[in-house]
């Protein structure tokens, strides 16, 4: 009993659910992959993956080390044909005519959990890219284990490390509350976008599926926090600013805020005579970037001289933020209160239905020499 398939075939399949295998675990069955007619499978006991390849043949469900089948496909041509066969205690792989054999694990080990019955929700393209918006938001930090994935809430994807935090919508409303974890996440974006979605409330279980795979997830028991609290309406602004999307990425990278110090900050000053961003490396040295806004709303004060609206914020945050907006003209940066306090929303301009909302840092009124140093400088540099 045989089953024949190709190198490529059967490598693609092995890479897809190579983020549910472990590297190494006390439990053999687990760095395994099952292989049966047409589909391999891997699961972490928390995570299960199910890839379908093309073949012909039969072959009973057989425990295959994942490893050292990948490195017995390795280097060879996608069209080479593979043979594979259950030998005694051991997997045969045949690829022209050369034959290796890799010990079988006993199938009654296997842990597998049943993915969600049910035919699903469908799903749109838009899902998948607010998997994609939301992904770099989510937490890694062990206390908040409810931040550790992306809060499906019906029609919107959120997710949030409690510094910036992304949201998008979900394609539609889903009719599903949900947390889904972060390794399906991540393992759902190395995959082309899923088409339907099955929740099982009852065992708290997720199933993503696409037209030749399924990812299979426990969704995290726990109570996202009301994010529709801290999302600000942007027609609510005290203040907004328009920079083209290239210029204001650039500027942040020319001043490097985090490369000595993950937590150095970027002060962004906006004034009369100029805008500009800034930092202080470690050692007291200065650094400034000007900036031409293309928009922005009038300045007021009462003192003619020192018209200016600024923010510090973490500079890592806001190259992630950033990152999420790339490739849009326009980056609108709208804040609600006149003294850059509380959080800030970051959209594309025209700003649509996602957003990023990003925390300053705390007592803006200690960064104000920063920002006059900032905007002497950009005027300088004018000048």
């Amino acid at each position: 009993m045989a089953f024949l398939t190709s190198v490529g075939e059967l490598k693609s399949a092995l890479q897809r659910v190579m983020p549910a295998i472990e590297k190494w675990s006390a439990f053999p069955s687990l760095t395994c992959a099952r292989l049966e007619k047409g589909t391999v499978t891997a699961t972490n006991r928390d995570l299960r993956i199910a890839a379908d390849f093309n073949g012909e043949g039969a072959l009973d469900p057989v425990l295959v080390p994942a490893k050292a089948l990948f490195q017995t496909l390795d280097n060879r041509r996608p069209d080479m044909p593979v043979e594979i066969a259950r030998d005694g205690d051991a997997v045969s792989v045949k690829i022209d005519g050369a034959v290796s054999f890799l010990m079988a694990g006993d199938i009654s080990d296997w842990p597998d959990f049943a993915p969600a019955a049910g035919p699903g929700v469908p799903l749109s393209k838009t899902f998948h890219k607010g998997l994609i918006h939301c992904a770099p938001f989510i937490s890694d930090e062990h206390t908040r284990y409810y931040l550790h994935g992306v809060y499906l809430d019906g029609d919107t994807l959120v997710a949030t490390d409690g510094h910036a935090l992304g949201h998008h919508p979900a394609g539609g409303d889903l009719g599903i509350k949900a947390i889904l974890h972060k390794d399906m996440i991540l393992a759902a974006l190395s995959l082309p976008a899923a088409r339907s979605l099955v929740f099982d409330g009852s065992r708290k279980v997720a199933t993503l599926r696409g037209p030749d795979f399924e990812i299979t997830a426990k969704v995290i028991d726990g109570y996202f926090p009301d994010w529709r609290l801290v999302v600000p309406d942007p027609a609510d602004a005290r203040f907004f600013a328009e920079f083209d999307g290239a210029e204001l990425t650039r500027a942040l990278r020319r001043i490097q805020p985090f490369a000595d110090d993950p937590h150095r900050y970027v002060c962004l000053a906006i004034g009369g005579g100029g805008a500009g961003l800034s930092t202080i490396y470690a050692g007291g040295a200065f650094s400034a970037h000007p900036l031409s806004p293309v928009a922005h709303t009038p300045l007021q004060s009462d003192d003619d001289d020192q018209q200016m609206f600024y923010c510090a914020v973490n500079g890592v945050y806001l190259a992630r933020v950033l990152g999420r907006l790339r490739g849009a003209e326009r980056v609108r940066l709208s804040f609600f209160k006149a003294d850059g306090e509380g959080p800030f929303l970051a959209s594309a301009a025209p700003a649509g239905d996602s957003g990023l909302v990003q925390m300053p840092l705390r007592g803006q009124s200690r960064f104000r020499n920063s920002a006059v140093a900032c905007l002497d400088a950009v005027a300088g540099t004018a000048g």
